[in-house]
């Protein structure tokens, strides 16, 4: 299976300097996630899943205990387009 491309917006790249902030360890688990993300975008660890209401044609994917990214397919899965990180209650 071939790597998929991951485009990150510029909310995306402000956001993950806020998230991961002075947290090594937080800034690791997103490193992997968006390595994961590349691999294998279904994988059960991810917990992907579409989302609905006004994130309706976006999906979300875990990266932690309270960390989500949030993204949309383009292309079919082979395109990523990065559009938000962080804690649930912030990206949601």
């Amino acid at each position: 299976m071939s790597k998929r491309l991951l485009e990150p917006t510029s909310r995306f790249e402000h956001a993950l300097k806020r998230s991961v902030g002075k947290s090594p360890a937080r800034a690791e688990c997103v490193a992997e996630t968006l390595h994961q993300m590349e691999s294998d975008l279904f994988q059960p660890r991810l917990k992907t899943h579409a989302l609905s209401g006004k994130l309706k044609g976006f999906h979300a994917c875990s990266c932690g205990h309270d960390c989500r990214i949030v993204f949309a397919l383009r292309s079919g899965p082979d395109r990523i387009v990065l559009i938000n990180v962080g804690p649930h209650a912030v990206v949601y």
